[in-house]
């Protein structure tokens, strides 16, 4: 019977560390890293300015932080950047992926659907340099 009770209290001690790591325990006690201004503009391939939606910019090295901004009517975009508890404008200093969102009632919704279009390019925010990106978008094949 101890045997069971000794084994029972491991299971549970070994649950509870596993949901700490799962929910992120030592990320919630991190602060946001310190951001920069960063923003930009996202075209097609012919120049025309995207019209709304969302850009994201994922950190090549997970981060916990999330960085996006929201795509105007002129392709322009500033970037904010957010953890659970805090949010700064900018992007910490570091390497990115990209994903642009099309708006649900854009031009380029029309055009390509409301799916996500991934870049293949990094893009790299530097603390003291220009960090005012133009991203260039092949849409979608339908």
């Amino acid at each position: 019977m101890s045997m069971f009770v000794a084994a029972s209290a491991r299971s549970r001690a070994l649950a509870a560390l596993a949901l700490c790591f799962a929910v992120g325990c030592s990320s919630a006690k991190k602060p946001l890293p310190k951001a920069v201004p960063a923003g930009g503009k996202v075209v097609s391939r012919d120049g025309k300015p995207w019209t709304g939606g969302q850009v994201l910019f994922a950190p090549v090295n997970e981060t916990g932080v999330t960085t996006t901004g929201e795509i105007k009517e002129d392709g322009s975009f500033t970037l904010s950047s957010f953890t659970a508890k805090e949010k700064v404008e900018g992007a910490p200093p570091g390497e990115y992926t990209v994903t642009m969102t099309p708006s649900q009632g854009g031009d380029q919704a029309k055009a390509t659907g409301t799916s996500p279009v991934s870049l293949k390019e990094k893009f790299e925010v530097k603390e003291g340099g220009d960090n005012n990106f133009t991203i260039k978008v092949d849409p979608p094949k339908k």
